[in-house]
């Protein structure tokens, strides 16, 4: 029952993304392409394959969800399409992640400096004199620029962290053989619990986005 419900709500969430970004599928053929757009299209191209691959593999493979189904046969080259495929996605998802929030928080933090500006300018208005407003608003700068660098410096530290464990996990349950492939079965592991075999694709996942976050911003600012 937990496949199956996890598998529907799977399905749901997937369908109503699509639907939410429907305008980016229309705007498809228009506009120019830069390097970073072709990127994105790219990265969204090869996670709706895998998203297709895991739908065909999982009419084969789930005798529980589509029960309602005829017997299909193929199970030899479904299971390590769906293993392969549901890896990928896992991964595609995050750097989907990572090229296109960074754009969602960078107009959060301009709303914020630009709201901190508002302030000042309105706090200008007040009867004092022009040297004390210049005084003040320098002061302000400096107080913004240094609890920017301070800001940039602990989520720099906080990515590279999370690369870090992000690639030891990888590596610890030997990820790259299921992306190759090499290997036809998951290996879950049948002593540990729900949360010991969630966190560390958890930390696989945060590594993976943290590493395009960081390249996305380093590519903008260079830019």
């Amino acid at each position: 029952m937990l496949t199956n419900g996890l598998a529907w709500q799977h399905s749901f969430f997937f369908v109503v993304h699509q639907v939410q970004h429907k305008s980016w599928w229309k705007a498809l053929f228009r506009g120019k392409y830069s390097s970073f757009r072709l990127l994105k299209t790219l990265v969204v191209a090869c996670l709706s394959i895998c998203f297709l691959g895991l739908a065909a593999s999982s009419l084969i493979l789930s005798r529980e969800v589509f029960s309602w189904l005829p017997m299909i046969y193929g199970s030899f080259w479904a299971r390590p399409v769906h293993l392969l495929f549901s890896h990928w996605a896992f991964l595609l998802a995050f750097v989907h992640a990572g090229l296109c929030l960074p754009k969602i928080t960078s107009r959060f933090e301009v709303f914020s400096y630009a709201n901190g500006l508002s302030d000042l300018d309105s706090s200008k208005k007040q009867s004092h004199p022009s040297s004390r407003k210049n005084h003040a608003h320098a002061i302000y700068q400096r107080r913004i620029s240094a609890l920017f660098k301070v800001k940039t410096i602990i989520s720099y530290a906080l990515h590279i962290a999370l690369v870090f464990l992000g690639i030891v996990y990888a590596f610890e349950l030997n990820l790259p053989e299921y992306l190759i492939p090499q290997t036809d079965f998951f290996f879950a592991g049948s002593n540990l619990s729900l949360m010991e075999r969630c966190v560390p694709y958890l930390f696989i996942g945060l590594g993976t986005y943290s590493l395009i976050w960081s390249l996305t911003s380093l590519f903008k600012k260079a830019r």
